[in-house]
């Protein structure tokens, strides 16, 4: 989306300064007059901040609004007026969350956000505010939030943060939009599926032995508390295995993880993308990789 910059503030202080309007007390009128809103969606609107205040931003219900001033200060020099929100987003990312992640997973961070940002863009309805309308503005301007603190503590997990922010924000999405779905009693929960299909048994026909103590098996399907779900469940039996787990560093491996598994002659794997790896303040006993 091509939009106009509005002249405002410095983007972390930024509110109505007649009424202490934010964004969020914005989204927040809006939710609690338009039916067609889940009033789920307000709390997390307000996640990633201490309270309604905790919003800076332009003040408006429009995701792709950038303040004049983050532009200038993010740029170094002035705005040119118009600017891609969208690729703007994406490529402070990449480059502020540099000196905490290395330049690969910085640029993994911004295309995530890009990907989010985009499937959550919808055509206008005229005036109706929507779900995903709301849950973009505050993934927007969460992210230039997390990018422009100065807090003491919070600027040196950016990274961690802006992860996390996206991630959730897509989550969210999926189980907001399962929960205004009128056919969503036709879902069953999560717990429904594990107990339909007695994964709770090693026994259970769901279940493909594919070493010796080794059970593997797939849980699928759109659920009413989780959303869609595709789920890998890996079933180690102690007993009648020689099960021995064993972490490695494959930052720097140049090969795919079922080729590195056969190399490691491993039964089984796990992508490290699933454990410790770019957060910034790892406290012992926990160590990168785990």
């Amino acid at each position: 989306p091509t939009i106009a910059i509005v002249p405002l503030q410095d983007p972390m202080t930024a509110t109505n300064d007649k009424t202490g309007a934010t964004w969020l007390s914005a989204a927040s009128k809006e939710i609690q007059r338009g039916p067609h809103l889940h009033d789920d969606l307000y709390d997390i609107l307000r996640a990633f901040g201490k309270d309604e205040s905790d919003a800076p931003g332009p003040v408006t219900l429009d995701p792709d609004a950038v303040s004049a001033s983050d532009v200038t200060s993010s740029s170094g020099g002035g705005g040119s007026g118009i600017i891609d929100a969208i690729p703007y987003l994406q490529n402070r990312i990449a480059k502020e969350l540099h000196p905490e992640i290395d330049d690969d997973q910085a640029s993994m961070f911004g295309r995530r956000f890009s990907s989010v940002s985009t499937l959550l863009k919808e055509e206008s309805k005229g005036n109706e505010v929507t779900t995903k309308q709301l849950l973009r503005l505050a993934l927007h301007r969460r992210t230039v939030q997390i990018l422009s603190t100065s807090d003491p503590v919070l600027s040196h997990r950016k990274a961690l943060r802006i992860r996390a922010l996206v991630d959730f924000i897509w989550s969210q999405s999926f189980v907001l939009g399962l929960k205004d779905t009128a056919a969503n009693d036709a879902h069953p929960t999560l717990a429904q599926i594990v107990h339909k299909h007695e994964l709770k048994s090693s026994s259970s026909p769901h279940y493909t032995e594919f070493s010796p103590g080794f059970y593997h098996a797939t849980v699928e399907g759109i659920t009413a508390d989780y959303g869609p779900v595709h789920i890998n469940i890996l079933r180690i039996d102690m007993k009648n295995s020689s099960c021995r787990m064993k972490c490695i560093d494959a930052r720097k491996t140049c090969t795919d993880l079922p080729t590195l598994a056969k190399q490691m002659g491993a039964v089984a794997a796990i992508s490290g993308g699933f454990f410790l790896y770019s957060e910034p303040d790892i406290e012992l006993p926990s160590v990168r990789t785990d």
